[in-house]
């Protein structure tokens, strides 16, 4: 370990992608700020989990990491990653191909295991938990990955209580807004009956509840305008009076914010979720379940209007009852916008590194 301030960080990603993904996107915010501050970074993107069989695939293998050393350095397209970050594509997850680090975070339930194996030369072993991704793999084989000996950062109090449930002691870390990418750029007021929501074809994102509780709230507000925007191409039954927006850039999607009068979020559990605090800071008023993520920092009633998860008719009621009261849609769009500012990123990485440190001075 330096004796100086200034680390050497190592974050390992489950494979290489780029489109925008939420769990990425928390990985760069962090890096981008670590790199500002003179820490040395490595994100690593891996093109497998684990290495084929076969001298063929190994050799292939064995060149794919040159070939990736090869192309424009702008690999990450959707993001504005800092080009001190030092973006590693390589073959698979082996060690072989990873820096020497003062730390090592492993960043889903699937490289957990992969970073607990690592040697100490790849650094201190950490584990940066953004959700109970039980959605991706079994229960038994994710909750197993929280029992591994690595020193567990969290970033929602619910993820810190199920910590503790099962015996586990975690770092709690409270992520950010980048106010660089979204702000308030048109008045709360007078937007008329126009919603956004986020379209995914995760079962758990609940895409479906918040389309039904649309269509039923239109049925009462008939001028009501709908934006979605997601990842997936459009999908082939999404009714055609609502719009989408395939992989919209931040930009297009601060433009999409600032239009709208509210975001509809019917998510079933998340761990921390970007669209809705992004909404806020644009002056969009969020209607969303009532998930555990969405509750460490939204104030039912003040800074948002929630609703029980998978009960889409109540969504559908919200919907209706925020468009038809401009005054309580406005107060709450107002209340929402103000206190989501205290959310920095400058304040996420000032406890990003007070727990590092902590880490080193054990």
């Amino acid at each position: 370990m330096p004796t100086t301030s200034t680390y050497r960080v190592t974050f390992v990603l489950p494979h290489f992608t780029n489109v925008p993904i939420g769990g990425y996107k928390v990985v760069y915010e962090f890096a981008n700020e670590l790199v500002k501050r003179g820490h040395q970074v490595n994100v690593v993107l891996p093109l497998l989990m684990a290495p084929s069989g076969g001298i063929v695939s190994e050799i292939k293998n064995a060149l794919r990491p040159i070939k990736h050393k090869l192309v424009p350095s702008k690999i990450i397209t959707w993001f504005d990653l800092d080009p001190r970050v030092n973006v590693i594509c390589c073959a698979d997850l082996r060690e072989k191909w990873l820096p020497e680090a003062d730390f090592i975070l492993a960043t889903s339930w699937r490289t957990a295991p992969f970073v607990a194996g690592y040697s100490a030369r790849l650094g201190r072993k950490l584990y940066l938990i953004q959700h109970l991704e039980v959605f991706g793999g079994p229960y038994e084989d994710v909750v197993a990955t929280w029992k591994l000996p690595l020193e567990k950062l969290v970033i929602a109090k619910w993820l810190a209580d199920f910590a503790d449930s099962i015996g586990e002691s975690s770092h709690a870390i409270r992520l950010g807004v980048d106010f660089d990418h979204f702000g308030l750029d048109r008045p709360i007021e007078n937007r008329g009956p126009k919603a956004v929501m986020l379209y995914h074809d995760n079962y758990v994102k609940a895409s479906w509840d918040g389309i039904y509780a649309l269509e039923l709230a239109r049925e009462q507000i008939p001028d009501l305008s709908v934006v979605l925007f997601g990842t997936p191409i459009r999908p082939g039954e999404l009714p055609r009076w609502i719009d989408y927006v395939h992989c919209a850039t931040p930009s297009q999607l601060r433009s999409i914010y600032n239009q709208a009068s509210i975001l509809v979020h019917p998510s079933w559990a998340e761990g921390w979720p970007m669209p809705p605090a992004e909404a806020m800071t644009c002056g969009a008023a969020v209607v969303a379940s009532a998930n555990p993520g969405i509750l460490d920092y939204l104030r039912p009633g003040e800074t948002g209007i929630t609703y029980r998860p998978r009960y889409w008719t109540e969504l559908a009621d919200a919907i209706v009852a925020i468009l038809k009261d401009e005054k309580r849609r406005v107060e709450v769009a107002e209340a929402g916008h103000k206190d989501i500012l205290q959310y920095t990123w400058t304040h996420a990485t000032d406890r990003f590194l007070e727990v590092l440190g902590d880490c080193a001075n054990r």
